[in-house]
């Protein structure tokens, strides 16, 4: 499955009426931009686990990826993963429409940058070596396998 999908059904839900469809959608598009970035990371040779601690490793290492547009990523997935937990978790804080679709918003800018950074060896480039660093000195946990 392409979870570019995700997103797509992300736009379709916070169209609708209901407070259960805006957090739904904020939700899938947290998970559209997850497997993005993810898939961006094992496209640069980076191997995260298939468990809960991916999560936090995507935003950590693209925080810490060297240029200050895929820094930038990490920390949006790291906003839409709390508005995530908020939309399935904290039911009883409320949850407006326009809140679900600036998520929504935000996890196609992230997707579309990281689709932009895979057309640029040079960034890739730049990006593993940084990567591969904070793994090293800073996670002390190397998850790169060329």
């Amino acid at each position: 499955m392409n979870p570019r999908d995700f997103l797509d059904l992300a736009y379709d839900l916070v169209a609708e009426p209901r407070e259960a469809s805006w957090r739904s959608g904020a939700s899938r598009a947290y998970y559209a931009a997850f497997h993005v970035a993810l898939e961006f990371l094992r496209q640069c040779g980076f191997h995260l686990p298939n468990n809960d601690r991916a999560h936090a490793g995507v935003i950590y290492r693209l925080s810490n990826s060297g240029p200050a547009q895929i820094n930038q990523i990490g920390q949006d997935i790291g906003r839409l993963r709390s508005k995530r937990i908020t939309a399935d978790y904290h039911l009883g804080h409320s949850f407006d429409q326009q809140t679900a679709f600036d998520h929504v918003q935000i996890a196609d800018k992230v997707i579309e940058t990281l689709d932009d950074a895979l057309t640029m060896p040079a960034l890739l480039a730049q990006i593993t070596a940084t990567i591969q660093v904070y793994e090293r000195d800073v996670l002390q946990l190397v998850t790169f396998r060329p």
